[in-house]
């Protein structure tokens, strides 16, 4: 058995319009949640008015990384750590990982797909075709 101890990780949150907006918004924070739902090991980290955020002392583990609110007229575009997109998914955080970024933007979204085959209800027009998408 191997015990590592708590560490510290910095962040940001980026986005032009997001940081403009970001002294109106109060009380903005950052939550690690773990996957293991062990309350113990969460940690909060306020965004500072320029954006920056710290978690004084995470457990080593899986977190799943969100804000405690979205704030009004933006959506998260991209959460990233170390330069590799984990937007939805637990991240494993261990000593030395960072830089952590999440990314807000305004305006409509987008959403991308593959195609991953077609399927055709033959009682239906030939004009209406049912496609099965697969999102990443």
């Amino acid at each position: 058995m191997r015990l590592e101890s708590t560490f510290p990780l910095e962040g940001r949150v980026a986005g032009q319009e997001f940081l403009e907006a970001l002294p109106k918004l109060k009380a903005l924070r950052v939550h690690a949640l773990p996957e293991s739902g062990a309350i113990f090991n969460e940690g909060t980290a306020a965004v500072q008015p320029d954006g920056s955020f710290r978690f004084a002392s995470l457990a080593p583990g899986r977190y799943l990384l969100q804000p405690s609110e979205q704030p009004r007229g933006f959506y998260i575009q991209r959460v990233r750590l170390a330069g590799v997109d984990i937007l939805g998914e637990p991240a494993d955080l261990h000593r030395g990982y960072g830089p952590l970024e999440i990314e807000f933007a305004s305006g409509p979204g987008a959403v991308s797909g593959t195609v991953e085959g077609t399927v055709e209800d033959p009682a239906a027009p030939a004009s209406k075709m049912y496609l099965p998408l697969t999102f990443r």
